[in-house]
C-alpha cells in the first residue's frame, strides 16, 4: 500500500510517502526492488522537474505476518514487483520516505 501526505506551495511539493511491503520471508532484495518500483510508478505520472530529492528512508515496522496466503491489496502490490513462490511465512516492512520535488509547471 502507498500513502502520500503532501503539502504544496506555489512551486514545491513535499511530504511523506508511506510504503508497506509484504513478501515471503528471506526475500529482502525483492522488497527493496518493490519499493523502488512503487516510487517510480508514483512519480512517473506527476509533472515533476528534474530535481527530485529523497531523504533517508526509515523502516518503521517489520515482522512476520503469518503463514496463510492473503488476497489483500498490500500483498498484491508487493508481489507484483517481487514475485513470490507461494506459501511460507510472510514478512512485512513499513517504510517512511520523506520527499521534496519541484513541479515542471
Amino acid at each position: 500500500t502507498v500513502q502520500r501526505d503532501i503539502g504544496v506551495n506555489s512551486f514545491r511539493s513535499n511530504g511523506v510517502m508511506r510504503v508497506t511491503i509484504t513478501d515471503d520471508i528471506d526475500k529482502g532484495i525483492y522488497q527493496l526492488l518493490a519499493i523502488a518500483d512503487i516510487i517510480e510508478i508514483e512519480f512517473s505520472n506527476s509533472k515533476v522537474a528534474s530535481l527530485v530529492l529523497f531523504r533517508t528512508a526509515r523502516v518503521i515496522k517489520r515482522g512476520r505476518t503469518g503463514s496463510s496466503k492473503t488476497t489483500s491489496i498490500t500483498n498484491t502490490v508487493a508481489t507484483a514487483g517481487a514475485a513470490s513462490t507461494g506459501g511460507g511465512d510472510k514478512y512485512q516492512v513499513d517504510v517512511v520516505i520523506p520527499f521534496e520535488y519541484d513541479f515542471t509547471s
